[in-house]
């Protein structure tokens, strides 16, 4: 994992060999750390604070990173992004990456009475279909 000036840099290998029996696939994930407020500094994060990747399979997955909700867009790159480690080893190659930027948590009322929570963008005040974290059907 290596660090970014916009943000954090994070890569998660997903199909492991012993699972498919084929090569792994690297994603690259590019998260925006600025939640788009006025007078707000960048945030620090940590891999300590506990990371969870849904439905990266999905055209629209969520990272969830400590108390920090995440919705990723993939993006097709020009060309290929080399990734190194912290000894400048190469770890992998990608042709696509996984943009992910900060969507805050409203909680919506539904007709039960019972509350569901839903994610909009910050700052955008548009939302997302479903649940958080619930695959699309």
């Amino acid at each position: 994992m290596s660090s970014r000036a916009d943000g954090a840099h994070e890569e998660q290998r997903s199909g492991a060999c012993g699972e498919t029996g084929g090569p792994s696939e690297l994603v690259v994930v590019d998260v925006v750390m600025s939640d788009g407020s006025s007078g707000s500094g960048p945030k620090t994060l940590s891999v300590g604070d506990g990371v969870k990747l849904v439905g990266l399979d999905t055209p629209t997955p969520f990272l969830e990173w400590g108390r920090q909700v995440y919705r990723g867009r993939w993006e097709e790159m020009v060309g290929t992004e080399l990734v190194f480690d912290g000894s400048a080893e190469l770890v992998g190659q990608s042709r696509r990456r996984l943009v992910m930027e900060r969507v805050r948590l409203v909680r919506r009322r539904s007709g039960g009475g019972q509350g569901e929570e839903e994610a909009a963008g910050v700052g955008e005040g548009e939302g997302v279909e479903g649940p958080v974290g619930a695959a699309p059907g």
